[in-house]
């Protein structure tokens, strides 16, 4: 179920927001602590959309005032409330008391209980116990999340509730929390809290409800839905999640892409291995990723490189699209040129490979000259410091594989313009912007060139390919 949160500040926006966020929403929150006029029964008035009523204090009250607070929970019951919310600290008596109440007037009670700097098993499992205890219709429980792991914690208590028969609301705040709102059905996640518009978040993390529906199509995520999804550091640039749940609705297949941000590739795909059925990798994993897989094309072995993971049976194989991807668009424009390549990792490969694959020969420019080197011996071509950049200047090609000139850094280029001349073919590997500062500069001095979009759009559909197959 879809819940729409709103924080209004008025009666006027109250009823504004409530009618445009019930067409898009099963039910709208409604955080009534900040309505100045409020008047709980011309707010509740019919026609309206189902309505959750929140009274969330946002600093500790004195005992009049939370007497005040609970008060007004009962007359939104009273004026025809579909849900009411009470947090757990209103302490065991008040919660059976309302809960009773509820009962009688066919409004249903959630109790909730938010932790907002952390996520442990040891207290969400104990604290689930409690809230289970008091008998409500719907439990609440949100944490915050630190790692990327605090979301396998949450799935855990939801599939713990399942078992029990428990209606349950369960997630993570916080940007690395956000698969948890997604994927919340996957695992039996009874409501799942999202903003009316960006910027209107009324919690950490909160996702646009238009963004949800549109993009991750929340719809249709149901317990048998297949897991895909970037993994890396960053990853909110990234288009993946546009296109691949595009592809996913078009061609009716049971599964959503989301972004893993991940500090470390390992811990990430040891714990979330068994949920998921195919990854696409960014930086600065592709080269951990490669030693980590049981299988590997011959691409991904040849180029040490893995951007494309499947699970085929049980076990995972590495791809890498970037590479047959490069191969394509390269393959009529590279042979016999010299090529600059710029950086000296899981990318660079790829171009370094492409390239070689397509007649170039190679110069690998890098600041880890203990990489470089590595690189030139495994692809048999040269390499310089980043000190020595001006020689690109006696180049056919130049293709950037380094981050610089990615959002929000757009005003950044590897190179500085006057090494460029209107002879050359300027590639650029990074896809947000479309065009970078380094294709600005090349497109000013008269240079073909290849935007990162290119590149990026012709591998996405190569994984895609790779995506169907094991759906």
């Amino acid at each position: 179920m879809i819940c729409v949160s709103i924080a209004p500040k008025n009666m006027k926006e109250a009823r504004s927001l409530l009618i445009k966020a019930g067409e898009l929403a099963d039910v709208v929150e409604i955080r009534v602590e900040n309505i100045v006029d409020l008047d709980i029964e011309h707010l509740l008035f019919q026609p309206r959309p189902d309505v959750i009523i929140t009274n969330r204090p946002s600093i500790p009250t004195k005992s009049g005032s939370e007497k005040k607070r609970i008060a007004l929970l009962y007359k939104a019951i009273k004026a025809g409330a579909e849900y009411v919310d009470i947090e757990r600290t209103a302490g065991k008596i008040v919660v059976s008391d309302i809960v009773r109440f509820a009962s009688q007037c066919k409004t249903q009670v959630i109790i909730s209980y938010h932790n907002f700097s952390h996520t442990s098993s040891e207290d969400i499992l104990d604290v689930y116990i409690r809230l289970k205890a008091a008998r409500p219709h719907i439990i609440k429980l949100v944490t915050y999340a630190n790692k990327i792991y605090d979301n396998l914690r949450i799935f855990n208590l939801l599939q713990t509730a399942i078992k029990g028969h428990y209606r349950m609301s369960c997630f993570c705040m916080g940007e690395k929390g956000e698969i948890s709102r997604i994927l919340a059905p996957r695992f039996g996640g009874y409501i799942t809290y999202c903003s009316l518009d960006e910027g209107d978040e009324t919690a950490p993390g909160q996702i646009p409800v238009k963004k949800l529906l549109d993009v991750y199509n929340y719809r249709s995520i149901n317990e048998q839905t297949k897991i895909f999804g970037l993994v890396g550091n960053p990853v909110s640039h990234s288009r993946g999640i546009y296109i691949h749940n595009k592809y996913f609705k078009q061609n009716n297949l049971n599964a959503v892409y989301v972004n893993f941000l991940a500090d470390d590739f390992g811990n990430f795909f040891s714990a979330y291995s068994k949920y998921l059925q195919g990854l696409s990798v960014t930086i600065p994993h592709k080269e951990k990723a490669t030693r980590l897989m049981e299988s590997r094309s011959y691409e991904a072995e040849a180029t040490g490189s893995v951007n494309t993971i499947i699970k085929e049976a049980d076990s995972f194989k590495g791809y890498n699209t970037d590479a047959l991807a490069a191969v394509l668009i390269f393959e009529k424009l590279l042979n016999g040129k010299s090529v600059a390549v710029l950086g000296t990792g899981g990318t660079a490969r790829s171009a370094i490979y492409a390239a070689k694959k397509c007649g170039a020969s190679v110069h690998i420019f890098g600041r880890d000259l203990k990489k470089a080197n590595m690189l030139a011996l495994n692809f048999e071509c040269e390499y310089s410091p980043f000190d020595e950049i001006q020689k690109i200047k006696f180049m056919d090609v130049i293709i950037n594989t380094t981050p610089v000139g990615m959002e929000p850094d757009s005003d950044a280029s590897p190179i500085p313009q006057n090494l460029l001349n209107k002879e050359m073919l300027v590639v650029d590997f990074v896809y947000t912007p479309e065009i970078t500062k380094l294709l600005s500069d090349a497109h000013q001095c008269g240079c073909q060139i290849i935007p990162g979009t290119k590149i990026f759009e012709t591998q996405a559909k190569l994984q895609q390919e790779l995506f169907k197959s094991v759906i």
